[in-house]
């Protein structure tokens, strides 16, 4: 018994002294994400995933060579599937297309918009550091006025760069973004959801609730649309003593952004040309057919 009672104790000094040393060897963000890269799944998708947005790169930019429009790089292909894994559906293949997208792309257009994938994926992966480490490259000489470039037509570009506005509260970058994609799809309410969820999101102590309140009564929205707008609103809460807006934690904003990014997808992949709908289709049941 004593001779139990004695590897028991040293048992427990030991699990002691790893729970004190923990702390000073928790992995790193940029730790974190080289395991992951060097995981079996992780790479065994990036391959299936190459091979399956080349065949569909070939197959759809073959239809808008016959239609007389621009082609399709991979990188944006992949970036756009990176989104749509974003949006709550995994977010380590969301890293996984946004890394693709980002080493398939050439022009500096690409290269915006696939480093602008890779920033939300890894905000909502929950790294934030890398997060901002990827959006800082934004901001060098070689991406100038960038993200005012997108044409209204590139709703896709412009969801992608407009949902990591949205995300880190950058107002003037959503307004600009979502505008287009409004005035495109003949939404209003567009510009105002953005609008509204950036300004949640920078931090802002102002009253944000009437900006929701106001985009609720907007004769346009379909009964779906203004119920999931009323979910997004209830994730703002006010200090009922100071009545301001009580700034979101880390997972109630990374919870903010898929919604409206969710939101905002479904109301324009059902717009624009055939072809660009057709390719969202088919990278949504790619996107569904996955199981590793």
């Amino acid at each position: 018994m004593k001779l139990i009672k004695k590897i028991t104790n040293w048992i427990t000094l030991f699990v002691s002294v790893l729970s004190m040393l923990s702390p000073v060897y928790a992995k790193s963000e940029q730790d974190k994400y080289e395991d992951l890269r060097d995981g079996f799944f992780y790479k065994a998708y990036g391959k299936l995933s190459r091979e399956t947005i080349r065949s569909i790169s070939d197959t759809y930019n073959k239809q808008l060579k016959q239609d007389g429009d621009n082609s399709l790089s991979r990188a944006e292909i992949h970036s756009l599937l990176g989104l749509i894994w974003s949006m709550g559906l995994d977010n380590d293949y969301a890293i996984a297309d946004s890394q693709l997208s980002l080493n398939k792309a050439d022009e500096p257009k690409d290269r915006y918009i696939a480093i602008s994938a890779l920033s939300l994926a890894f905000y909502n992966k929950g790294w934030v550091n890398l997060a901002r480490k990827q959006s800082a490259l934004l901001q060098e000489g070689e991406f100038d006025g960038f993200a005012d470039k997108f044409k209204h037509e590139e709703l896709a570009a412009n969801l992608i760069v407009g949902s990591l506005a949205v995300r880190e509260g950058n107002i003037l970058v959503a307004q600009d973004t979502f505008g287009k994609i409004a005035e495109s799809t003949d939404k209003p309410w567009i510009s105002s959801l953005a609008t509204a969820a950036a300004i949640t999101m920078s931090g802002s102590t102002t009253n944000v609730t009437s900006r929701f309140s106001s985009i609720l009564t907007d004769p346009t929205l379909t009964g779906l649309e203004k119920e999931k707008i009323e979910d997004i609103a209830g994730v703002v809460r006010r200090d009922s003593q100071t009545d301001l807006t009580i700034e979101l934690t880390k997972k109630e904003k990374t919870a903010m952004t898929q919604q409206v990014t969710n939101l905002l997808f479904e109301s324009i992949e059902h717009q624009g040309k055939a072809t660009t709908q057709a390719l969202i289709v088919e990278l949504k049941r790619y996107a569904d057919s996955v199981d590793f």
